[in-house]
């Protein structure tokens, strides 16, 4: 079988992520694999701000009436752009209930029927992570925007969850993206070993870290040195990994996700990899 990206923690986990299958798991660990693919862009506006996006989900529903965008513009909490083809506008998605701290999800609507949710490219794919559902599911935050769309516009949305599909604008070679999620219960810590082959190219690898109680903290390690700290308090940082520093290719690297408090909550550590396989 290919060597592919290792995660030394479970056989089964190392084989779900060398086979690369649509899966997760949820235990201590818990993973997903996506495909990226390109929209049809013959079907989407040309001025669709292909040079702003990074990371983006998308669904087709059909045309949508001028009555159905004008129910649609309700879901903005802010209005970019509208006009005779589409409508641009940004949706304010938390991505934890417990901590104010929302994620603008800019979306486009086409009355051609495109549906497109994305970040700006400067942000880490990181942030897309539901924690809100986690740990009975692993999603994005773009599944709970463009379910809000539909809503607006009497679209069933579990009738397009099944065709909803991911690319990221800004590596349009990219087609694979991979989470990882692992948590740390009350005073210790868990990890896991990852290494990036050399014949998979890595676009971006970014992380997202945060605790579920105000006390003395959680961190996330690579190669036990610290990366980030969620300190004393409801919080979630999500960043960049260095790609030439910390996660260097070709090198198994040891990530660690640290509860440094006694008490009966979880810190949780999520990773985002976009890559060509």
């Amino acid at each position: 079988m290919k060597k592919s990206i290792m995660l030394i923690k479970t056989l089964w986990i190392l084989i779900m992520i060398q086979t690369l299958t649509i899966s997760f798991s949820i235990a201590e660990n818990g993973q997903i694999s996506l495909n990226l693919k390109r929209p049809n862009v013959r079907n989407i506006d040309p001025i669709f701000p292909n040079n702003e996006a990074g990371i983006s989900a998308y669904i087709n529903v059909g045309k949508i009436s001028s009555s159905e965008m004008n129910m649609a513009l309700q879901v903005f909490r802010s209005l970019i752009e509208s006009n005779s083809e589409y409508s641009l506008g940004i949706i304010p998605m938390d991505n934890n209930t417990k901590i104010e701290q929302n994620v603008n999800v800019y979306t486009y609507i086409g009355f051609a029927g495109w549906i497109i949710a994305y970040i700006p490219r400067d942000e880490p794919v990181s942030k897309i992570i539901q924690w809100n559902n986690y740990p009975s599911s692993v999603n994005t935050i773009f599944e709970k925007a463009i379910k809000n769309v539909c809503i607006r516009i009497n679209k069933d949305f579990d009738v397009y969850q099944a065709n909803m599909l991911y690319y990221n604008f800004e590596f349009p070679e990219a087609n694979s993206m991979l989470f990882i999620i692992e948590r740390a219960y009350r005073k210790a810590s868990n990890s896991f070993w990852i290494e990036f082959p050399s014949e998979y190219t890595i676009y971006e690898a970014s992380f997202s870290i945060f605790q579920t109680y105000q006390v003395s903290g959680g961190s996330l390690s690579v190669d036990d040195v610290e990366v980030a700290n969620v300190g004393s308090s409801y919080n979630i940082i999500s960043d960049f990994y260095d790609l030439e520093n910390t996660l260097k290719p070709e090198i198994s690297h040891k990530i660690t996700i640290t509860n440094h408090a006694d008490q009966a909550y979880y810190v949780y550590g999520g990773n985002a990899i976009i890559y060509k396989k």
